[in-house]
């Protein structure tokens, strides 16, 4: 129910943000799609900075988690979360803080141009 709400927002609605692992298949083809992508070991990381715990401990619930997301993924909605082609850009963010991703964001966004409108 949630995909299909994100996706009713996509289709109905101009200049808006969706978020999370689907919102690049739910948005629709006039949308700007953008990946944020880390590595795994920055992605554990980061759990591990916020909720605390080891690194093992996180890192096996991280695989945990991304396999059964992705079986999950395949079977409801025949989507391969690993294939990131959909996207318009894909962001490394192992390499640039949010600041500087931001800054990306902006460029990319700034010069879109007519790009949807063609």
């Amino acid at each position: 129910m949630i995909d299909e709400r994100q996706q009713d927002i996509a289709l109905s609605r101009d200049n808006i943000i969706l978020e999370g692992r689907l919102a690049g298949h739910m948005a629709g083809d006039e949308a700007l799609c953008i990946w944020l992508k880390a590595s795994r070991r920055v992605r554990v990381e980061r759990i591990v900075g916020r909720e605390g715990s080891s690194f093992e401990a996180k890192l096996n619930e991280t695989i945990e988690r991304e396999s059964s997301e992705a079986l999950r993924y395949r079977e409801i909605y025949d989507i391969d979360i690993n294939d990131l082609s959909i996207y318009d850009l894909v962001i490394e963010s192992n390499r640039w803080n949010q600041y500087q991703i931001c800054d990306i964001l902006k460029v990319a966004i700034d010069n879109l141009g007519g790009f949807f409108n063609e």
